[in-house]
């Protein structure tokens, strides 16, 4: 579909007319434009120069931002186990102690990151890490059981701290 036969739904066009394939002339004051498709520069025109004349409420079919971004998020079971299970893995990873999910400082940042989600106590992240191990421990037994030979090194270097006489 070209250009001049696209439906035109934008109220810009009240007051626009569409003279070539890529210009447009303001009904209002004669000024021409160029057109690429879209209507913010008609938008910006109008409200530019055509302030008094020209009502604000503009294109009424497209919904502000301010409709996405302003309703409050449930926090549905889902979300709340995608996030526990972050927390989970941020605790192994980052090697953290499980009563962490209890600090004063880490309940603050939750109830302001997601209001409705209730963080799980030390019990149930025990058992969750416990679960993560022991699903681990046995992707590693499966990976391991299809090999014939593994080569297993360390590393020598000693940290200069375990060392140190008191």
């Amino acid at each position: 579909m070209n250009r001049a036969a696209r439906p035109k739904k934008s109220s810009s066009w009240n007051y626009f007319e569409l003279t070539c394939a890529n210009e447009v002339r303001c009904k209002l004051c004669e000024k021409t434009l160029v057109y690429h498709g879209s209507t913010s520069s008609m938008r910006s025109h109008l409200s530019a120069k055509h302030a008094k004349e020209v009502p604000t409420d503009t294109d009424a079919a497209q919904p502000a931002i301010t409709n996405f971004i302003s309703r409050p998020r449930r926090c549905d079971d889902r979300r709340a186990g995608d996030i526990t299970a972050l927390i989970t893995n941020m605790i192994v990873k980052d090697m953290l102690p499980i009563s962490f999910v209890e600090g004063g400082g880490f309940l603050e940042l939750m109830a302001s990151v997601e209001p409705d989600y209730r963080v799980p106590g030390r019990t149930t992240m025990t058992k969750r890490i416990e679960k993560l191990y022991k699903d681990k421990a046995e992707d590693l037994r499966r990976s391991l059981s299809t090999v014939s030979k593994v080569s297993i090194t360390t590393s020598g270097r000693h940290s200069q701290l375990n060392h140190m006489s008191p």
